[in-house]
């Protein structure tokens, strides 16, 4: 549209035979045409030409104003223009030097990289003629060294001989004192299952196998020999002298009961080692009359020697068999040492297998200052006051109580003496905890009388035995043992609580237990009722 408006102003100007002056516009590619225009019209009529003008003057006035405008647009936008092309130019500049100085910095870079890499190999090059010389160094060294390894060969194997023998030597005598024990205790154990084995000793025997028969009266003490056996385990009984020897150490137990007519006293005596330990008496006027009494007595062992065997000792002459005869030397040390240690454990349980729960004791009344004790008005307890034996020190003579030291069955025996009367009677009361357990009784009106009873009781840690004398009744002691209290564990009865526990007995060999018959007194048997009997 501006570009008609243009030509349209052109064209009034050329009707008015004008020119448009260039300070109402500048554009020079118009004034051609208003000459072409001016050439071409040059007689036209002036008439025509006034009314055009006329009418186009305005025209050109606005367009003039338009085109005046859009000028100083053009300008504004130059200015714009020339000023982003200035600032581009100045950043263009500005990159030029920053990559100028980043050229810089990299050839600095690269040539401090090149000097240092240089510098590098330098060192590697002589860090690889040091390590050239310390080879030449230590191969010299090394063939110094095998030279003097050569030259010295002889003497190290010489010196490594003998300290080969020295240890040799050590470790045959420390095979031999290992064996030795190994020996020793090997003997033990065997000793000690052998001990275990000859445990099971017992015997029964009668003064006769049949019939009736009396033995005294004699004027000295006369040895009694119970010459009929019943049962004899162990063989510890014999017969044709009446002697018991104790094959192991142990606590063993003896019962005798003794029979005879009325009218003369009856009475045996039980030595141990021809020392008197006990005895049983009677006498009555009545046509027969009988006792019995008991004892558990602590039998000694004899020392028995232990054997050993020879230990074989050999050399070795060359290095390599006395190499591999102390290789062997040591694994046979290491598994004799292996053996000892297991035997010494099989020892110790064997040990403490047979130390454990040795209970027993035999307790007597002694009366030296009077002979009769009761009767009394209300229950008394009664003291059995000498210990004739007391393994475990488990009865108080003090108290006359027997506390149980482990959970088991106990076996307690009473022989009890008295004075016949006929209103009096002998007895005596087992209390177990303070409850009546069993009752001991015998009555006749006049001389001696005699009874007994037993009883085996399970019995917990802690529980007590005691015994006490019923009102009114009586019992006698006296200096020769005729009334005791014998007590000891039968086996002990294992519990989660006590394990500490175990039945063993302490044995031993060599001393003989003899029974004799007292300077004037006599005895009757019959086979099935008066017998001498032990048991361990």
């Amino acid at each position: 549209m501006r570009a008609v408006s243009l030509l349209v102003l052109l064209g009034c100007s050329l009707l008015e035979g004008q020119s448009v002056s260039v300070n109402d516009i500048t554009l020079s590619h118009y004034g051609g045409r208003e000459n072409e225009t001016q050439t071409e019209n040059p007689d036209t009529e002036p008439s025509d030409t006034t009314s055009t003008q006329q009418g186009c003057q305005p025209d050109i006035h606005s367009v003039l104003r338009e085109m005046s405008a859009m000028l100083a647009e053009l300008r504004v936008e130059q200015r714009h223009t020339t000023t982003a092309v200035n600032n581009m130019e100045s950043r263009l500049r500005a990159c030029e030097s920053h990559m100028e100085e980043l050229k810089k910095k990299n050839e600095e870079e690269l040539n401090n990289l090149k000097s240092s890499f240089d510098k590098q190999v330098e060192n590697l090059k002589s860090s690889v003629e040091n390590l050239n010389s310390l080879g030449e160094n230590l191969k010299s060294s090394v063939d110094n060294l095998r030279k003097e390894n050569e030259v010295n060969q002889t003497t190290m194997e010489a010196r490594f001989r003998a300290e080969l023998e020295d240890l040799k030597r050590q470790n045959d005598e420390e095979l031999k004192d290992l064996k030795t024990s190994f020996n020793i205790t090997e003997t033990q154990v065997e000793s000690l299952k052998r001990e275990n084995q000859e445990r099971k000793v017992a015997f029964s025997a009668a003064l006769l196998a049949s019939g009736d028969g009396h033995t005294g009266p004699y004027s000295t003490d006369f040895p009694l020999a119970y010459k009929h056996v019943f049962t004899n385990i162990g063989n510890a009984y014999n017969p044709a002298t009446g002697v018991f020897t104790a094959p192991v150490r142990g606590v063993y137990q003896f019962r005798f009961h003794i029979y005879g007519g009325g009218g003369r006293a009856v009475s045996v005596a039980l030595h141990k080692n021809e020392h008197f330990t006990a005895g049983a008496h009677a006498h009555q006027n009545q046509v027969v009359v009988n006792s019995s009494n008991g004892v558990s007595l602590l039998l000694e062992l004899v020392t028995q020697s232990l054997a050993t065997l020879p230990i074989q000792q050999g050399s070795q002459e060359d290095l390599q068999s006395v190499l591999s005869a102390l290789v062997e030397l040591r694994d046979e040390l290491r598994n004799t040492a292996t053996e000892v240690e297991e035997l010494k454990r099989t020892v110790e349980e064997q040990r403490q297998q047979t130390e454990r729960n040795r209970v027993a004791f035999s307790a007597y009344l002694h009366r030296p200052e009077g002979f009769m004790i009761g009767p009394f008005n209300i229950a008394t307890r009664l003291v059995f006051n000498k210990v004739i034996t007391n393994v475990g020190n488990a009865y108080n003579p003090i108290t006359g109580a027997f506390t149980a030291p482990v959970r088991g069955v106990y076996q307690f025996t009473l022989h009890v003496h008295g004075v016949g009367n006929p209103s009096t009677a002998v007895s005596v009361d087992l209390l177990k905890n303070g409850m009546f357990v069993i009752h001991i009784y015998g009555h006749q009106p006049g001389n001696r009388v005699t009874t007994s009873n037993g009883v085996s009781v399970l019995m917990e840690v802690g529980d007590i035995i005691t015994l006490r004398i019923p009102a009114g009744r009586h019992v006698a002691g006296d200096v020769y043992r005729i009334t005791t209290f014998n007590g000891h564990l039968l086996f002990p009865i294992w519990t989660a609580r006590d394990d500490s526990s175990s039945a063993a007995a302490q044995c031993s060999v060599g001393h003989p237990l003899v029974q004799t018959l007292p300077t004037g007194r006599c005895s009757q048997d019959t086979a099935q009722r008066v017998l001498l009997a032990g048991q361990y």
